[in-house]
């Protein structure tokens, strides 16, 4: 799912789960700064044929004028946060062993609907500013001055628990509070190097690497 905001010219290209999505969504939709115009898409932006579709529905007045951003996570540690998801019972009842899972990540299963990762693909070639999730902060706000926009907040509120009561205070939170280091989930060098394979597209353009535990 991905999303536009009319009056700033943004269009947010693929929402990939765990990536820090919803607080980036919640911050431009809730805020006094002039985002509540932003609008969610049923568009399922998840891979490249499907991305190629958003864009030209938009039309390409729209698509090249509005600024394109996109959210990305280290696929090391993209892995077990998606497997080990606590909400989603529909992803978590059609999951494989979590070995299987390395072998073969699939963002969302089931015929047609089908999203497969790297996150390269998903989010296509043309993107004007990519957001980390390791620095989700600094570079929200770095792609809001990049994009000529107002910061709905000085600066979007660091990951904490989060409800529906306080959810025109505070971003969701992003980091689930019991997950291990992810360093602890790749038990058998074959998973470092099927995940190297897997998501080679994503450790060439984002720059992301295998990290020791610290």
């Amino acid at each position: 799912m991905g999303g536009t905001s009319k009056e700033y010219g943004l269009i947010y290209v693929a929402h990939i789960p765990r990536t820090g999505g919803n607080a980036v969504k919640l911050a431009l939709r809730l805020s006094d700064a002039g985002h509540r115009d932003w609008e969610t898409t049923k568009e399922a932006l998840a891979i490249q044929r499907e991305w190629a579709n958003y864009k030209r529905n938009t039309g390409m007045s729209v698509w090249d004028g509005y600024f394109k951003f996109a959210l990305v996570r280290n696929p090391f540690d993209l892995l077990p946060s998606l497997y080990y998801l606590p909400n989603r019972s529909d992803i978590r009842a059609m999951r494989p062993s979590w070995e299987d899972f390395v072998r073969d990540p699939i963002l969302k299963p089931g015929g047609e609907g089908t999203q497969r990762l790297p996150q390269s693909n998903i989010i296509g070639p043309e993107v004007d500013f990519i957001m980390k999730f390791e620095n989700l902060a600094e570079d929200f706000e770095n792609m809001l001055a990049a994009a000529g926009c107002p910061k709905p907040y000085p600066a979007l509120p660091p990951p904490e628990p989060y409800s529906l009561l306080n959810a025109t205070k505070t971003p969701p939170n992003v980091i689930t509070p019991d997950r291990l280091p992810y360093q602890q989930y790749y038990t058998e060098p074959w998973m470092i190097e099927a995940v190297y394979e897997n998501f080679a597209a994503d450790f060439e353009r984002f720059g992301y690497e295998w990290e020791e535990e610290k």
